[in-house]
């Protein structure tokens, strides 16, 4: 093993390591990644839809968006925009393996928008950072029109849509947005520095510290009640400790600012099927997402 690598760190920030059962991590990820592409593949072929549409210059600069039956473009439907995940490095984990979302929001009228964006090593974390700007500012003003939009992300996802509300301060905003959901996310980067996982990222110590959202909590609390934006922190019970410990800390941490934000606990759920679960329309998670956003 690397000398710089931490193995209690690097077992800890491995999620395939802590799935209930003594299942080898191949077979663990296999069996999601598996799922994910067959439901994605049926929900692309039977919901409305308008795919690749471009919000940046680059190739990956491009979101789906998955519209309701009898879609009114004059409408105000709800928006649930969601960012991936996948250490803000995994080529397999892109939009097209999330569709399978979609299907119980849309049937429930909410437009679902996924978003992609270019990942490491081709791109810095700070150049993440800035694309999820411009996508969110480009679906809050195609959408001006909702009622509500809530910007939810997974894993590396939550960090990026964390860092979108640490900087929305000084970004065109309609005032529409007004949720988020920061499913077991990474909020302190520092301890992913002596991981394997900062290979491709190639943090610095700075960098790690700049783009950690605790970093900048001060931010994402002025945003939130300014904007009276409830936050919701979903984390499965069968994740790493230290999933669980910054799912916890970031609550904590905007509870005592005075923000609108709830932890919630998926039990039984793990790194995988807490997000993989999504597809089903009576999922805990999809009832109080929908519930917030009072469809």
């Amino acid at each position: 093993m690397d000398p710089q690598i931490d193995p209690d760190l690097e077992n800890l920030y491995m999620p395939s390591a802590w799935c209930k059962g003594d299942r080898p991590r191949s077979e663990v990820l296999g069996e999601f990644f598996k799922a994910c592409i067959e439901q994605s593949k049926c929900a692309i072929a039977s919901l409305p839809s308008e795919r690749n549409v471009e919000y940046g210059d680059s190739r990956n600069q491009v979101l789906d968006i998955f519209y309701p039956e009898g879609y009114i473009p004059s409408g105000d439907y709800p928006v649930l925009i969601f960012i991936h995940g996948g250490y803000w490095h995994e080529p397999a984990s892109n939009k097209d393996l999330y569709a399978f979302m979609a299907g119980p929001f849309v049937n429930k009228g909410v437009v679902m928008v996924i978003l992609e964006y270019d990942l490491a090593p081709e791109v810095k974390m700070a150049v993440m950072v800035n694309q999820i700007e411009k996508a969110m500012t480009f679906v809050l003003s195609k959408f001006s029109h909702s009622r509500c939009v809530f910007v939810s992300g997974h894993s590396a996802g939550a960090h990026l849509a964390s860092m979108y509300l640490a900087r929305a301060n000084s970004l065109p905003s309609t005032g529409v947005l007004k949720g988020a959901i920061l499913h077991s996310g990474i909020f302190d980067l520092k301890p992913l520095l002596k991981t394997s996982v900062n290979g491709p990222l190639m943090m610095t110590e700075a960098d790690a510290l700049a783009l950690s959202p605790v970093t900048v909590i001060d931010d994402i609390v002025s945003y939130c009640r300014a904007n009276s934006v409830h936050v919701l922190v979903p984390v499965g019970s069968y994740e790493s400790p230290a999933f669980i410990a910054q799912s916890n800390d970031i609550t904590e941490k905007l509870l005592d600012a005075g923000v609108t934000c709830e932890f919630f606990m998926l039990d039984d759920k793990n790194h995988f099927d807490g997000i993989g679960d999504m597809v089903r329309p009576d999922y805990p998670l999809n009832l109080k997402i929908m519930e917030m956003m009072g469809v």
